[in-house]
């Protein structure tokens, strides 16, 4: 009986042994896992607008039809999205008619006003992310294609 019982208790010390190690790779693993900070769209977000809100970024470009005007406010769209952009009161605005007009041989470029924007224009917007998250539009290209009057209708 003393070599079965001792048979036993070296058995019974070896699943000890075996739970106790578990237990504990368990209890490392959620340890672990509480000090690796949350990966969330939060966090992303807020490290995207501080890298953009860089003055070593310029400028990112916002290119789209105008589907609506309200204020300086525009709402512009493209591929099915939409966004809307404040235009600073100081933005430059200009237009761009892409198409030569008959007589010429060179696209023309030439100022504009806020005023001159219209809905179903296609704009090139160069905005600036602010620190806040906010978009705001620093210039604006109105392109016009204007009819080429140096070809024939179809």
């Amino acid at each position: 009986m003393n070599k079965s019982l001792a048979f036993l208790l070296v058995i019974g010390g070896v699943i000890i042994f075996i739970l106790g190690g578990g237990a504990g790779v368990f209890y490392q693993t959620q340890q672990t896992q509480q000090n690796i900070p949350p990966n969330n769209e939060a966090v992303a977000a807020t490290t995207a607008v501080k890298s953009l809100s860089s003055k070593v970024i310029p400028s990112i470009v916002a290119f789209g039809e105008v589907a609506s005007i309200s204020g300086r406010n525009i709402t512009l769209k493209n591929a099915g999205e939409s966004l809307i952009i404040k235009i600073d009161e100081n933005a430059q605005i200009s237009s761009f008619n892409a198409v030569p007009v008959k007589g010429t041989n060179t696209p023309t470029q030439g100022k504009a006003e806020f005023k001159d924007i219209k809905v179903g224009n296609t704009l090139s917007i160069n905005l600036r992310l602010l620190p806040s998250a906010v978009l705001k539009g620093m210039s604006v290209v109105i392109i016009n294609s204007l009819p080429n009057t140096n070809v024939a209708p179809k």
